[in-house]
């Protein structure tokens, strides 16, 4: 049975954009099975559609999965987990945060995305956790990135 990755973009994103066509192309190549959700944008762009977008997606989920967020696809990971409480294998988080940015165009679009999360649980259903963090994202700035790598307990890379 081979892998199954699931990318999750960011608000206003796309499979298409980014690193996404490259580490999925890699992945298949390593005989991963990869699946690029496409998420709601603004005006259509909440939690529960997002949820309702993956829910297609969540019969594919197992124990071997590994979820790779970027933006604010890492909330939407950590929402996702909360909610189903099913286990994966892991999680990357790329420019990850899980709070308000401080940036009002991304935050009043991002609020339902911010609930109250039993942290250790998060970390018992996605025990390999890591972080990507870059020190001049201008979005997710790198406080914000390590107090995220500081909940989940994740190697910051």
């Amino acid at each position: 049975m081979s892998m199954k990755d699931f990318i999750i973009h960011g608000a206003m994103g796309s499979p298409g954009e980014n690193w996404f066509p490259y580490l999925k192309s890699g992945l298949e190549k390593s005989g991963h099975a990869v699946f690029i959700p496409q998420f709601p944008s603004p005006p259509n762009h909440s939690l529960e559609r997002w949820l309702e977008a993956f829910s297609g997606y969540g019969k594919e989920v197992d124990a071997d999965s590994v979820f790779v967020g970027h933006s604010l696809g890492c909330p939407f990971i950590i929402d996702w987990l909360a909610a189903t409480k099913k286990g994966i294998r892991g999680a990357v988080f790329v420019a990850p945060f899980y709070g308000q940015l401080g940036l009002a165009r991304f935050d009043s679009i991002n609020s339902s995305f911010l609930r109250e999360i039993n942290w250790s649980q998060i970390k018992r259903l996605a025990p390999k956790r890591a972080c990507f963090i870059s020190e001049d994202d201008s979005i997710v700035r790198a406080p914000l990135a390590l107090a995220f790598a500081g909940k989940i307990s994740s190697e910051k890379l």
